[in-house]
């Protein structure tokens, strides 16, 4: 358990789980056993995380959101089951996140997903921007239990060890 979290009423954290610092769980958010929760997490009410999943940093859970996979660090996710809808950019903005840093993140996201993009064709010169892009806010660790986040495909590519999840 990390320090300065907000758990609201009927919150719930399983066995084993893994919870960063800073993180607010809305009324009845449930987390299932064994999930990795970055710092800096928002999770609305009434939303669940299932076993096994992982929440990277500054991530953004809608409420009722049923999350299945694991969700991108900065990403913004909600519905059932919960989908990637964009970057955490309230979230970014109040954190103090400056305008060149957010402006990276955008680009990356651009690099990764736009467009109905994927990451099968991520070698090369888009794959070393998002590299760039990622090293500059991320330490490049990965939990050693790796899954594929809800909006990527298999990474032939090699692009997962460059961003960090918690």
């Amino acid at each position: 358990m990390g320090s300065d979290g907000l758990f609201m009423v009927g919150s719930h954290i399983a066995h084993d789980c893994i919870v960063g610092d800073r993180i607010v769980m809305a009324n009845n958010a449930t987390l299932g056993g064994h999930v990795v929760m970055g710092d800096n997490v928002f999770m609305g009410g009434l939303a669940a995380a299932h076993q096994y999943s992982r929440i990277g940093r500054h991530a953004f859970i809608g409420g009722l959101a049923a999350v299945t996979k694991d969700v991108i660090p900065f990403g913004s996710v909600w519905g059932n089951h919960a989908h990637l809808e964009g970057l955490n950019l309230v979230g970014l903005k109040r954190r103090g996140f400056t305008r060149e840093a957010i402006n990276d993140l955008r680009a990356a996201y651009r690099l990764l997903f736009a467009e109905g993009r994927h990451l099968s064709g991520a070698g090369g010169r888009r794959g070393a921007g998002v590299r760039r892009l990622a090293g500059r806010h991320g330490d490049r660790r990965l939990h050693p239990r790796r899954r594929q986040p809800p909006a990527l495909p298999a990474d032939p590519g090699g692009l997962t060890p460059w961003l960090r999840w918690g």
